[in-house]
């Protein structure tokens, strides 16, 4: 076998387990942990005793050039009555630990570049993202793993990570940045092919959005990343003249950039699957997701630039060190769009812009997190007018979440659970409408007589019902039309003085 460096622990490996390496297996995918596979045979029980879950293991190419620096996660003895023990041992780059973590938290005006730099510390790297992505947004991280919530933020913004020479990066299908490495069939390229399809076309994408202040936010993509860097689509928008062009309707986006990234980002991978690279090549850890490859010698229609998606580094003795390569973009994750819904008890009503929105705790999400300010759903609402009615701190109101993501909340409505009604109900007669504050004051409507009441928590009233109509009041009571007539009609007036 090709001869690769294997440290554990950062130490070389031990002769015993070295001589009984038969493959060594490193696949690298844009967008998750890049994966070490070991497989030995007739090992020596002394032989692996270094081999722990937890064990760092390092695989560097005959150059001295670091392909994977990984933790062994799983480990297998595998047995059959014919044959050897083989032994199989599995391992996952330090991303991996980002998958097993959770963290349930709130975090306040946040983009990717903060939660790629929170990352690469987590896992001793150097975070690199690329420039011009959205701002940063307030966010709650409340399911899956701190991986998951990386990752989709990154798909938002049309990004994948990549972790690798001591950097944790995030860029587009445009690719890292680095020089193209050439690929010449007959000599490093063993075997290609390369496909155009008109299947995933798309000429433009357009996205309509919405922000929770009711306006409508538009955007438009129209040049894929990859055609900045010289990456040909295989003349699918020459060949369906007026078709491909795509809308992406009612998405959450609070600003332009936001409904750009998602355009943007859905152009790109169609760009990405309009002409796709698949080969064999000769063995070198430069040939990476993410890295431009110039493929040479195919025919003059099929040559050209390509981004790699996927390289899976192979060691035997049979093939030395080869990688298979491939270009189709990983399928992006598929966050669910249906509106959910909770219960939340709100925290603070203080807007500091005066709208009307609440800030609410949501117990069955969190603990002791806060979302942001929320508006809250009213009757009537417009231009100056409608019904004013906002919940008060400690109350617990309804929150629906438009497209399942709790950092963008909607408050519905309260809830009284089983606290007391403003008036009781009554299951032999129909209920009255009462309209209450905390303050006291109440408006009842009788559903059963033709009867109003509206009173104050300091014994005033105005009764208006079948049996009379009673105004009280308990302070002084002026009755005033300034500049016009007052006119009592009435069969008899009594002034009584008490």
């Amino acid at each position: 076998m090709s001869a690769p460096v294997l440290l554990v622990d950062g130490n070389p490996a031990s002769p015993l387990l070295a001589a009984a390496i038969i493959s060594i297996r490193v696949e690298q995918v844009l967008g998750v942990p890049a994966q070490l596979l070991l497989l030995f045979a007739d090992l020596p029980a002394e032989g692996g005793t270094d081999l722990r879950l937890g064990t760092a293991i390092t695989v560097k190419a005959r150059d001295g050039v670091t392909l994977i620096e990984a933790e062994i996660t799983a480990i297998a003895h595998q047995a059959t009555s014919g044959g050897g023990p083989t032994l199989m041992v599995r391992g996952y780059d330090r991303l991996h630990r980002l998958r097993k973590k959770q963290a349930v938290r709130a975090l306040p005006a946040t983009s990717l570049v903060e939660l790629v730099r929170e990352a690469a510390d987590a896992v001793g790297a150097t975070p690199v993202t690329p420039p011009g992505l959205p701002g940063p947004r307030f966010r709650l991280q409340h399911e899956g793993s701190d991986f998951d919530h990386l990752r989709d933020a990154a798909a938002e913004c049309g990004c994948y990570l990549r972790l690798g020479d001591g950097r944790l990066e995030a860029f587009t299908l445009a690719g890292d940045g680095a020089d193209a490495a050439t690929l010449r069939l007959g000599a490093n390229l063993y075997e290609a092919r390369i496909e155009a399809s008109a299947e995933a076309l798309r000429r433009s994408v357009a996205v309509v959005g919405w922000g929770l202040d009711g306006d409508a936010i538009t955007a438009r993509a129209t040049v894929a990343a990859q055609d900045q860097v010289d990456i040909e689509d295989g003349g699918a928008l020459q060949g369906f003249e007026g078709l491909g062009d795509r809308l992406l309707p009612n998405r959450r986006a609070d600003t332009p950039e936001e409904a750009m990234a998602l355009a943007q980002a859905d152009l790109d991978v169609a760009a990405a699957r309009a002409r796709t690279f698949t080969g064999l090549a000769e063995g070198d850890p430069a040939l990476r997701p993410g890295r431009r490859v110039s493929v040479v010698g195919v025919g003059p229609r099929a040559d050209g630039m390509f981004v790699l998606t996927r390289a899976v580094h192979q060691f035997s003795a049979e093939r030395g060190h080869v990688v298979e390569l491939d270009t189709t973009p990983p399928a992006r994750p598929a966050r669910a769009m249906q509106s959910t819904s909770t219960v939340g008890i709100v925290t603070n009503c203080d807007d500091p812009e005066q709208l009307g929105r609440v800030k609410a705790l949501l117990p069955a999400f969190f603990d002791n997190v806060e979302t942001d300010w929320m508006q809250v759903l009213a009757l009537g609402a417009g231009a100056g007018k409608g019904a004013a009615i906002f919940p008060e701190i400690d109350d617990r109101v309804l929150v629906l979440f438009t497209d399942g993501d709790p950092a963008r909340g909607v408050v519905l409505g309260g809830l009284w659970g089983r606290q007391a009604l403003p008036s009781p109900a009554d299951a032999a007669s129909p209920r009255a409408y009462v309209l209450r504050t905390p303050g006291g004051q109440q408006l009842t409507l009788d559903s059963h007589r033709p009867a109003i009441r509206l009173e104050t928590a300091a014994g005033d009233l105005l009764d208006i019902s079948p049996d009379g109509a009673r105004l009280h009041v308990t302070r002084d009571l002026t009755i005033e039309a300034p500049g016009r007539r007052l006119r009592i009609r009435a069969d008899r007036v009594d002034f009584e003085q008490g």
